[in-house]
């Protein structure tokens, strides 16, 4: 592992994200088949920011009733020289206004709890991001703002660190 793979992480990660049609259904609603996704996803410039972040985004208060997507990684102390523990957050969250708006039947909870648990079925388990399972370590309440509400998922990712010594 080495210190460019934590952005590899986040943007593969958005890209998954950008790809489930469950989280492209609780973010954005019923599309047509001819929507450019990615720009409402990603965003295209100031006037359409997008809703999926590789960094913590916290909106402006006034901005638009909207769901967001952020992601962060950090680099735990490595517990020996060739492996360490990378732990990723993953933050989402909307504008309170929404928070009931979306329902899916068999499936309790606000937006915000369902788009948790549509993050935790691409992430618990996974092994395309390390040597090991993605481990699940806590969800907790995510408050970025007064008008916005979330959740604050973590999870644990071991991976080996391929870069001892500073070759290759």
């Amino acid at each position: 592992m080495n210190l460019q793979e934590l952005g590899e992480y986040k943007h593969k990660l958005a890209s998954l994200f950008a790809k489930d049609p469950d989280i492209l259904s609780v973010m954005l609603g019923n599309i047509s088949e001819d929507t450019d996704t990615d720009e409402l996803l990603f965003g295209k410039d100031n006037d359409s920011p997008g809703h999926i972040y590789e960094f913590e985004y916290v909106p402006d208060i006034n901005e638009t009733t909207d769901s967001f997507l952020c992601m962060e990684t950090v680099v735990a102390r490595a517990p020996t020289d060739t492996a360490y523990r990378v732990y990723l957050y993953v933050f989402p969250f909307c504008h309170k206004k929404i928070m009931q708006t979306y329902k899916v039947p068999g499936l309790p909870g606000t937006k915000a709890d369902i788009m948790a648990v549509y993050v935790d079925r691409i992430l618990n388990g996974n092994r395309d991001f390390g040597i090991g399972r993605v481990r699940l370590i806590s969800n907790e309440v995510y408050k970025p703002t007064l008008n916005y509400y979330g959740r604050c998922i973590t999870y644990e990712i071991v991976d080996f660190n391929r870069k001892v010594g500073g070759g290759a």
